[in-house]
Parts: C-alpha cells; sequence; structure tokens
C-alpha cells in the first residue's frame, strides 16, 4: 500500500550497447595490437516510497507554544534518468618473445544498491518543556531518510600500464601502475 509507513517499490530499467574495434600492426618494429571499445548505458529508475511528520503536542497546562505544523503521511514518487558513455582503450606493445607492455584507460560506474535508493523518510517534531518551570523552551525537529532515489552512479576513469617479462614458458615477472579516479 503506498499510504503505509516503510513503503517502498522501485523500479530500473537499463538499455545498454557495446562496440568495439581490434587493431594490429604486426609490421611495426615493435608489434602492436589492441583495442578500443564504446559501452553506451541508458538507466531509468522511478521509486515510489512514503514520507511521514508526526507531531508530539505539548501536555496539557504547559506554558508556551510549538509551531502549528500538520501532521502528514503522504506516498511519494520520483524518477531520475541518466546515460552513460564508457569508452576504453587498450594497448599492447611487444618487445621480442619474452617482453612486452601493456597500456589501457577506460571510463566506468557503479551504480548504487537498491538500499541506497529507497524513497522513505520520516519526520518528528517534538516540544522541549522544562519540567521546573512548566514552559515549553524549544522544540525538536528530528527525523531519518533511509535512501536517496536521486542518486547518480559512481563514475571511474581507470588508467594502467604494465610490464610483462617471461624469461621461460613456465614464469614471468610483471610490474604494474594504476592510477583510478572517481567522482560523484
Amino acid at each position: 500500500d503506498p499510504n503505509s509507513a516503510g513503503y517502498n517499490d522501485q523500479k530500473e530499467h537499463t538499455l545498454t550497447g557495446y562496440g568495439q574495434l581490434r587493431f594490429a600492426l604486426d609490421d611495426l618494429r615493435y608489434p602492436v595490437d589492441g583495442n578500443v571499445g564504446l559501452r553506451l548505458i541508458r538507466t531509468e529508475e522511478h521509486a515510489f516510497g512514503h514520507s511521514s511528520l508526526t507531531v508530539t503536542t505539548p501536555p496539557a497546562g504547559v506554558n508556551g507554544s510549538v509551531p502549528d505544523l500538520a501532521a502528514f503521511s503522504t506516498a511519494q514518487e520520483f524518477s531520475n534518468h541518466y546515460t552513460n558513455y564508457l569508452p576504453s582503450l587498450n594497448v599492447r606493445v611487444k618487445q621480442g618473445s619474452d617482453l612486452q607492455y601493456r597500456f589501457g584507460v577506460s571510463k566506468g560506474i557503479s551504480r548504487p544498491g537498491l538500499d541506497q535508493l529507497q524513497a522513505y523518510q520520516t519526520m518528528t517534531m517534538s516540544p522541549v518543556v522544562d519540567t521546573t518551570t512548566n514552559t515549553i523552551t524549544g522544540v525538536t525537529l528530528s527525523g531519518s531518510a533511509n535512501g536517496n532515489p536521486l542518486l547518480k552512479p559512481v563514475q571511474s576513469v581507470n588508467e594502467d600500464v604494465t610490464a610483462e617479462w617471461y624469461p621461460n614458458k613456465d614464469s614471468s615477472l610483471t610490474l604494474a601502475v594504476f592510477n583510478k579516479r572517481l567522482k560523484d
């Protein structure tokens, strides 16, 4: 029931496509091969949830007043959509049969989990009463939000460089350096 506390209904629709081109330049002094690709992801999300405000009235006979807010409980609906273009490039350079170098750069995403996209908020307003003077001295406002249905995915740009040495067919020595930058 969309009007009940704790209601949480989420829908996600994803449309994706991927293209890749492979290349090889074998006639160079140091042969080069690799690929370049592009992934396109279109995401549409809808979240249906609940927001409520509970107002605690001051006890009878207490002096002072509180803001006049009406308690409510209502269904909420949110929509979020985004498109991600995720390119990638991978290159390998061969320096003889036992030594090669690799370079890769790509963009990636990590979507928020469904638990992070909940559309459920509760708020409470309560008077603060000084019991020695029987007077309202303030108001406490509190609440919680169990998620945010408008979160974006975390985006990353990934870069790595690797040197690989194969002294014989049973062993290898690899040195790799990478960098990852995150946003959102």
